[in-house]
């Protein structure tokens, strides 16, 4: 019996020893993965491999759920020598190495597409317990629907030890801009967010689109621009070109382009338009020349009759519709970015005419006159010289503020007759202006016409523009930039009774006059005591 148990333990001992010179598949241990943190992002987890991780290599590498052998095999070399050749060969994890990287697998985009992936709708941020091996991340196909300023992120592929991946997405940006001109100096501020001009003015905007960083991902892709003017505030649309970095738009080494959407000038919009411009690659993807490239449009729109008066000012917006998503090889999804706003301004002049009083006074009319630089400035009309206009009115106009050297054209739109005491010039911009009374009330004094300078601000950057001064120089003191309306009483005076000489006058009437009465109360009296005798 002793025999047998010393037996038996020796037995014990050496299955022991034994067992510790066999090698032994370990199973990988298990670590966090973390999803990019990019808010309102849904992802997907695809497991290629497990394996052994130590200094960012796989040891004993089997394939994973969504590898393209089957699960628990063993992977052949010559795909570990591939991938290793791959990642040795390049610094960046671009649209190229991707689909190398997937070529070597034996996959392709759409494997994932029709794949259960390891771990679904994993949030942003999120982290995951997974074995350790290879891993592709990638954005649930249309979970960014209607994305505001948003793009789907490359595929993201890595070993996997404690890992947090970082998305590699990237947009585009959008702004809009208007040229403000002074018609008096003929200065120009071009590129600002805020202007005032007269109704009637073609007011000119530019937009321009600063394409995403990452187009060269993509195997089609688009922008669309929407450009909205404040409904029923102008008047028309036209003269639209666009531009690619400077030059007419026009295909490029590595692409084609399209655009379509406008109507053209034939038949202008009033509201707005849609402008969609689409690049197509000639090889498998876009060429890098296209990353960050600069597409402009610039048009002009017409000032209308119904744009509103001063601080409200006429808004118009934009905003770009472009492809977000990398890995849709139809280039069909798409983002939409931030509006950008600008606003055009325009003013009204209001002259009331009174009397020495201050009371009401009819019988008047104004012509408003803005001072332009040559015959053929201004929006409504050629520029006339002043001593042509002075040269219209009668003797009793007092224009001399009209310089015989200068031009100018009727400005604004006015409302008011000689049958009222309101005259109000209606869509008219910063200038140089001269006011003068045409007509003049009968039996009053004609008024000095005046030059001055109608002075506006508005803040030139911002995302929301406002128009901070308005004011009248030498006609009315003041600041009108609440209502947008400057407003000025404009007083005549009664005409004076003027001495004369070279004739009997009136007074010798009213000296025989007071004879007369005066003789005829002395009779009246005479008779009265008479009669009491």
């Amino acid at each position: 019996m002793k025999h047998m148990r010393k037996i038996m333990a020796l037995a014990i001992a050496m299955v022991m020893v034994l067992s510790m010179g066999i090698t032994v598949f370990a199973a990988p241990t298990n670590v966090n993965l973390t999803v990019p943190n990019e808010t309102g992002h849904t992802y997907e987890i695809f497991q290629i491999f497990t394996g052994d991780l130590a200094d960012g290599k796989l040891s004993n590498v089997t394939w994973g759920v969504n590898g393209a052998g089957t699960e628990g095999d063993l992977v052949d070399e010559d795909v570990l020598t591939a991938l290793e050749a791959i990642s040795s060969s390049t610094s960046t994890a671009d649209q190229t190495t991707i689909d190398s990287i997937l070529t070597a697998l034996g996959m392709t985009k759409a494997n994932l597409a029709d794949a259960s992936a390891f771990k679904k709708d994993v949030a942003a941020g999120g982290v995951e317990s997974v074995p350790t091996g290879y891993y592709i991340v990638k954005d649930k196909d249309n979970s960014l629907t209607n994305a505001e300023d948003d793009a789907y992120t490359l595929l993201l592929i890595s070993v996997v030890g404690p890992t947090t991946l970082t998305a590699k997405s990237e947009i585009p940006e959008v702004e809009k801009k208007v040229t403000d001109v002074n018609d008096s100096d003929a200065t120009v501020e071009a590129d600002q967010d805020s202007a005032d001009y007269d109704i009637g003015d073609a007011v000119p905007f530019k937009l321009t689109a600063t394409l995403a960083d990452n187009v060269s991902a993509y195997k089609k892709y688009h922008i669309t621009f929407v450009d909205t003017l404040e409904s029923g505030k102008f008047s028309a649309i036209s003269a639209l070109t666009i531009k690619m970095n400077g030059v007419a738009i026009a295909a490029g080494e590595g692409y084609t382009v399209s655009t379509t959407g406008y109507t053209g000038d034939v038949a202008p919009s009033v509201d707005g338009f849609k402008q969609t411009i689409e690049f197509t690659p000639t090889g498998d993807y876009l060429p890098a020349s296209l990353n960050g490239a600069e597409v402009t449009v610039e048009f002009t729109a017409t000032l209308g009759p119904n744009a509103a008066i001063g601080a409200a000012g006429n808004k118009n917006e934009v905003e770009l519709e472009y492809s977000n998503n990398p890995n849709d090889v139809q280039g069909g999804e798409e983002g939409k970015t931030p509006k950008d706003t600008v606003r055009v301004f325009t003013y009204k002049l209001t002259v009331n005419k009174v009397d020495e009083e201050g009371e009401d006074l009819v019988g008047a009319d104004f012509t408003l006159y803005k001072k332009v630089p040559t015959a053929a400035a201004g929006a409504t009309q050629a520029g006339t010289k002043g001593s042509d206009i002075k040269a219209e009115f009668d003797s009793s106009i007092k224009a001399d503020a009209l310089e015989d050297n200068s031009y100018y054209v009727v400005a604004g739109t006015k409302s008011g007759t000689t049958a009222g005491s309101e005259f109000s010039f209606n869509g008219i911009d910063d200038g140089t202006y001269v006011l003068v009374e045409t007509t003049v009330p009968a039996g009053y004094n004609a008024w000095d016409s005046v030059e001055f300078d109608v002075e506006a601000t508005h803040e030139t950057e911002s995302t929301d523009p406002q128009l901070t001064s308005l004011t009248g120089g030498d006609l009315v003191s003041g600041d009108f930039k609440d209502t947008g309306i400057i407003t000025t009483d404009i007083e005549n005076k009664q005409g004076n009774v003027l001495p004369s000489t070279g004739g009997i006058g009136t007074t010798i009437f009213y000296i025989v006059g007071a004879i007369l009465v005066l003789g005829a109360g002395i009779v009246l009296v005479t008779r009265r005591r008479m009669s009491a005798n």
